[in-house]
């Protein structure tokens, strides 16, 4: 006679597909490397525009889910991370045609608004694996979209913004921090996924 798996089987067993899959720590990794990397660059085009870099982001986050399919066998269902890399480069591409943003003056505005798509991209997907982990980082790079596009300034000299330390903005900076945690968070789970094995 075999005992009925109970809830914890369940979580336990979820959490080590999770680890495996590296479900949590690519995601994180990437967009967290993505907001670090534009916040410190003054989201100029060069190498790579942020409205091309935003979906290429998705694309390297199902990449890394395929290798390390193809390395252990194990991939979680990422067919969902290309969809969201055509919705985001449509969408943050998009904002481009809008006036109010092709001007330039409002560039923090549409700085903002590509932050916010690319959160909004994460806590979609964060809702097919019911991921509590990745839904919070989604709505904290909401939360961090919002606050340039409301409050915020592309205002890319050092100055006493951000306390006369830092050679950007406070908004500028509050998003870059926000990767950081991100990347660190992720680096943090890809260490216990990595240990779980």
């Amino acid at each position: 006679m075999s005992a009925m798996p109970t809830a914890s089987d369940y979580s336990e067993l979820r959490r080590r597909v999770r680890g495996t899959q590296h479900a949590r720590s690519f995601p994180l990794l990437v967009i967290g490397g993505l907001l670090v990397n534009y916040a410190v660059t003054n989201f100029q085009s060069s190498p790579v525009a942020w409205r091309y870099g935003a979906p290429l982001a998705f694309v390297l986050i199902w990449a890394l889910g395929k290798l390390n399919e193809q390395a252990n066998g194990v991939g979680a269902p990422r067919g969902d991370y290309l969809v969201a890399a055509g919705v985001v480069f449509i969408t943050t591409n998009f904002l481009v045609l809008i006036t109010r943003f092709a001007e330039g003056a409002n560039f923090h505005e549409l700085i903002g608004a590509w932050v916010v798509i690319v959160g909004l991209a994460l806590a979609v997907l964060s809702r097919a694996s019911r991921d509590v982990v990745l839904a919070a980082a989604g709505l904290l790079v909401i939360a961090a979209g919002l606050v340039m596009a409301m409050m915020g300034t592309a205002d890319f000299g050092i100055g006493f913004q951000s306390w006369a330390v830092f050679a950007r903005s406070w908004s500028i900076l509050l998003i870059a921090v926000v990767g950081a945690l991100l990347g660190l968070t992720g680096l943090l789970l890809y260490q216990s996924e990595r240990a779980d094995r």
